[in-house]
């Protein structure tokens, strides 16, 4: 959806690494994100073991950092820019909120985010973080994010860098 998007807008795309950080009861409900030099679990998950926390955010910022040299991405900036948070979709905003908290410390012009599907309670929640919101579709009945997909497969690294590389293209190709 970002390749999609920036090869729209003729603009650079950049992968902002950040992970859901799951219960370890249900991986589909996030506790927390991850990103690669920085974590935050919410409040009220005391049933939690902070064991659990430690390992699982030391192997997400593991793989998130060899995702990130798998890419060969030029530094983010965002100074001064408008920048667009795309993601498949929102069921508690927390990777959203930190991708925003972020991208904020980089002191851009806006934020946008845009997804096709979240939750009510979340978009709620996200709204005030951001100069705009955009999303297709607010169901009355959230479960899960997958849930409004029929094709729901993870992206893998070579299809990400095959966007970069498709969305650099493009962009010399423009000038």
């Amino acid at each position: 959806m970002a390749a999609e998007i920036a090869s729209h807008l003729g603009w650079p795309m950049h992968v902002l690494s950040v992970k859901k950080l799951s219960h370890p009861d249900s991986p589909e409900y996030a506790i927390g994100a991850v990103g690669l030099h920085d974590h935050f679990v919410t409040e009220g998950h005391g049933d939690v073991p902070k064991d659990y926390v430690e390992r699982e955010v030391h192997r997400i910022q593991q793989l998130l950092a060899r995702r990130e040299l798998s890419y060969h991405q030029p530094p983010l900036d965002a100074r001064g820019k408008t920048v667009i948070i795309v993601d498949d979709g929102i069921a508690t905003g927390l990777t959203i909120r930190f991708a925003v908290r972020t991208l904020r410390a980089q002191k851009p012009r806006s934020i946008i985010v845009a997804v096709p599907v979240a939750a009510s309670a979340a978009l709620r929640e996200l709204h005030s973080l951001v100069d705009e919101f955009i999303v297709l579709h607010v169901p009355a009945c959230f479960g899960a994010v997958g849930e409004w997909y029929e094709n729901f497969t993870e992206v893998t690294d070579d299809e990400v860098q095959r966007c970069l590389d498709t969305t650099a293209t493009e962009r010399i190709d423009r000038t």
